[in-house]
């Protein structure tokens, strides 16, 4: 078995669109270990997390940090450590949301397990 430690997506947020982070790829398995938030917009925004487990679905039922306040100008290290597979194929998502207006940069990291 082995262990590449790396940065798996890297995207900005500047609507309230449901954004996908990332989603393994068909017969991998990741560990995701950390996101680094970069709030640049002008104003406190909400950032919302979302991990469904075999869809892209972002609501209630698959949230894990909702509705989170970030300063202006601010970043954060938010630990995450969960594990994503698409071993069947039937793998899910990571997913964002934030209010309209924001200026977010998203940077996930993790490691990939062979």
């Amino acid at each position: 078995m082995s262990f590449n430690e790396k940065m798996l997506n890297q995207v900005q947020l500047t609507t309230a669109n449901a954004t996908i982070l990332f989603t393994p790829p068909k017969r991998m398995i990741f560990r995701i270990e950390s996101l680094i938030v970069a709030n640049y917009g002008g104003v406190v925004t909400n950032l919302s997390l979302y991990h469904d487990n075999n869809g892209t679905t972002s609501d209630n039922t698959t949230v894990i940090m909702s509705a989170v306040p970030f300063g202006i100008n601010l970043f954060r290290v938010i630990p995450i450590g969960i594990y994503m597979n698409n071993l069947e194929g039937g793998g899910g998502s990571l997913i964002a949301t934030a209010a309209a207006g924001n200026i977010f940069t998203l940077t996930l990291y993790g490691t990939e397990i062979k």
